[in-house]
């Protein structure tokens, strides 16, 4: 899985993302053991995430169409 059209949605899953690339709409990894977006290169949505993952994920390099939103979810 390299691109995906639309909302990519990862709530409550543990995902290698190694091979995502792009997403064009929304990401959420609310309450996930999402990891290793490495290779992921644009998020055209909102990137939505557990306060408790802020520090375990680094999207510094990624373009990001929307903003990141946190959320005080417990995992």
């Amino acid at each position: 899985l390299r691109i995906v059209g639309g909302n990519l949605n990862l709530k409550n899953l543990d995902a290698n993302c190694e091979t995502i690339e792009r997403v064009r709409g929304n990401l959420n990894i609310r309450k996930s053991r999402a990891y290793n977006f490495k290779n992921l290169k644009e998020v055209r949505g909102n990137i939505l995430m557990s306060k408790a993952s802020v520090n375990e994920v680094d999207f510094s390099n990624v373009k990001i169409g929307g903003k990141i939103k946190i959320y005080t979810d417990k995992l």
